[in-house]
């Protein structure tokens, strides 16, 4: 089959890499010149699109930022979207679960419930958190038979999703302030997730029932889990509530949901807790205001050690001003998302603060940092952005758990 891949961002990215493994023709365009690719025998154009090989394609693959472009409409017109070239992923029963936070682990938790009863589940979405993409849920569909798919639906991808799935199910786990490069305003992005709520049966955090604007009559409300849980933290409560609420709407035996929850053990780069040398540590990515918020609503922290964001993304920096009011006796920056700690710092130092700042400028002297705060301090978060960043730290952290 040939492919043209529009747009090569993180999803972009994983697509092709999925193309190459399945040995398809592919043309990958991006009008970013700058983009790093190490791939080699691949047809690339950057800073401009070759519409003639677009047009020759048997499917195209349009990235979801680029989903409302005019000069892709076209495509959308001659059905030759991937989605509408392969189709038969919409005769499987779709449930999908999109929010700002809790998507990995609300996913997962439904997914490990429903594999537990003994349902076939293909499950993925999301290329920017805990699976591969939307593009390789739509091929691996075509290739046996499930009962059910299951979607991590990005905030940013509601519309794209929305044509390129036949939704039964939504969860909504939150709305909180994230990518409002998107978004732009809050307004707007309630406004989104209730046109993408609209006809479907929906599951929804009783906390934004007020923030929901649709004539949707088939939704139901949930709140905080209060069933026996392997994971801490108050968030992780209405994480399973959705999971349990969305798997007793599918019938499912209340005595496997329960079970399942009962040793679910979390995902990797969430949030994780670690008791070591009496120190208390709170591990996990926390790139977003709200789920800063909720990490510190656990208790009071000595340290917080933060990973940078994209530079672009200045309403992540919030976050900092998040920590600095929690006022922890220090607060580390190391390299997330990018090297600009340097610019990070100087911002916090003009924050008026009497809490001690220190800058880690490569991310390999991070982890000495911690063990020599695990050795003065009661409490520690480690988060921010830079999951993958993340996940080393928690690996580091197994091991020396394991040495110690």
């Amino acid at each position: 089959m040939q492919i043209s891949v529009i747009g090569l961002g993180i999803e972009g990215k994983k697509t092709i890499d999925f193309l190459k493994t399945e040995q398809h023709d592919i043309y990958a365009t991006d009008l970013n010149e700058n983009i790093d690719l190490n791939y080699d025998n691949l047809d690339v154009d950057l800073g401009f699109h070759d519409f003639e090989k677009i047009e020759k394609s048997d499917a195209i693959i349009l990235s979801p930022s680029l989903w409302n472009v005019k000069k892709f409409e076209k495509f959308k017109k001659q059905n030759k979207i991937l989605s509408d070239v392969l189709t038969q992923h919409k005769d499987i029963y779709t449930i999908a679960v999109t929010g700002t936070n809790g998507k990995t682990t609300t996913t997962t938790m439904i997914h490990d419930i429903l594999k537990k009863s003994g349902l076939k589940v293909l499950v993925g979405g999301n290329a920017g958190g805990g699976f591969d993409g939307y593009s390789k849920l739509i091929f691996e569909s075509q290739k046996d038979e499930y009962d059910i798919l299951l979607i991590e639906v990005c905030d940013m991808t509601l519309e794209y999703c929305d044509y390129a799935f036949d939704i039964n199910l939504v969860v909504l786990t939150n709305m909180e302030e994230d990518h409002m490069d998107v978004h732009k305003t809050m307004d707007n992005y309630y406004y989104k997730v209730s046109n993408f709520i609209k006809n479907k049966t929906s599951i929804i955090n009783k906390e934004y029932k007020e923030l929901i604007s649709t004539n949707n009559e088939n939704i139901k409300y949930y709140g905080k889990y209060d069933g026996e849980l392997c994971l801490n933290g108050e968030f992780n409560k209405f994480n399973a509530c959705a999971a349990y609420t969305a798997c007793e709407l599918l019938n499912i035996d209340l005595n496997i949901i329960k079970e399942v929850l009962n040793v679910f053990k979390g995902v990797k780069g969430r949030i994780k807790y670690y008791n070591i040398h009496d120190c208390e540590l709170l591990v996990g990515k926390t790139d977003n205001i709200h789920a800063t918020k909720m990490a510190l609503r656990e208790k009071y922290f000595d340290v917080v050690f933060l990973g940078t964001p994209r530079e672009n993304e200045i309403w992540r920096f919030d976050l900092f001003k998040e920590v600095i009011n929690a006022n922890p006796k220090v607060l580390i920056i190391f390299p997330g998302l990018t090297h600009n700690v340097d610019n990070i710092y100087k911002k916090v130092l003009n924050i008026n603060t009497n809490i001690k700042i220190i800058k880690v400028n490569k991310f390999e002297d991070v982890f000495n940092l911690i063990k020599k705060m695990i050795q003065c301090y009661k409490t520690i978060l480690i988060g921010g952005n830079g999951q993958n960043k993340i996940i080393e730290i928690q690996k580091m952290l197994d091991n020396y758990i394991y040495e110690v």
